[in-house]
């Protein structure tokens, strides 16, 4: 009885298809859609190694520049240290190689994430 009342259910059941045309135009619509998607990904994924290619050179040329620097940087923090006087310029005098070190590992990374910066903005920008 319950067999029969199945069967029922799905021999009423007749459900209403759009035209083809309808469905081919969704689909066109749809896949034209994707492929803008693709498109802008790639662009973005241009922009974005170019930015990193960019910002990489900048890092290894600053880098380069503050390492050839590190005597005059290392001079300038033992003066500062000299200058203070005090026990914890005393302290710090211990530790003027890794404070040297430091701020050139900090000015290293800020010019290369800057440089990145300005690199996507100029690439989006002239992409527009």
């Amino acid at each position: 009885m319950n067999d029969d009342k199945i069967k029922d259910l799905f021999a009423a059941y007749n459900p209403q298809l759009p035209p083809d045309s309808d469905f081919m135009e969704r689909l066109t619509h749809k896949m034209q859609a994707v492929e803008l998607l693709k498109d802008k990904t790639a662009e973005l994924r241009h922009r974005n190694r170019i930015a990193v290619r960019v910002a990489m050179l900048t890092g290894v040329a600053v880098g380069i520049v503050l390492a050839i620097c590190f005597p005059y940087i290392l001079g300038i923090l033992e003066n500062i240290t000299k200058i203070a006087g005090t026990s914890v310029a005393n302290f710090a005098a211990d530790y003027i190689d890794i404070g040297a070190w430091t701020i050139i590992a900090v000015l290293t990374g800020t010019m290369s994430y800057t440089t990145y910066d300005l690199t996507r903005l100029a690439t989006s920008r002239m992409s527009d």
